[in-house]
């Protein structure tokens, strides 16, 4: 999954996992089947900023947040609730 995954995040409906991976400064999203909990990365990499060491997503799931540790910085994305994918901004 990635290089040096350092963080994984499910949203509140258990249908997403967001993993930070520091090594390559991505986000990967991942699809989760309900019924055997197998993981689908879903969509291309997304940039969580320099070493990611941290994410977090609202209790709605509307908004993950990924923290980047060498980069000193907080970057907001929006969940699509359909899809997963997440688009930087809010």
């Amino acid at each position: 999954a990635g290089t040096n995954p350092r963080w994984i995040r499910v949203d509140p409906k258990g249908k997403f996992a967001y993993v930070a991976h520091g090594g390559s400064n991505n986000l990967y999203i991942y699809s989760i089947n309900q019924d055997t909990g197998i993981l689908t990365q879903i969509g291309s990499p997304v940039s969580s900023g320099t070493d990611t060491r941290n994410l977090s997503i609202t209790p709605d799931g509307k908004y993950l947040f990924a923290a980047g540790f060498n980069s000193n910085s907080l970057i907001p994305y929006t969940i699509n609730e359909t899809t997963g994918i997440p688009a930087q901004g809010t």
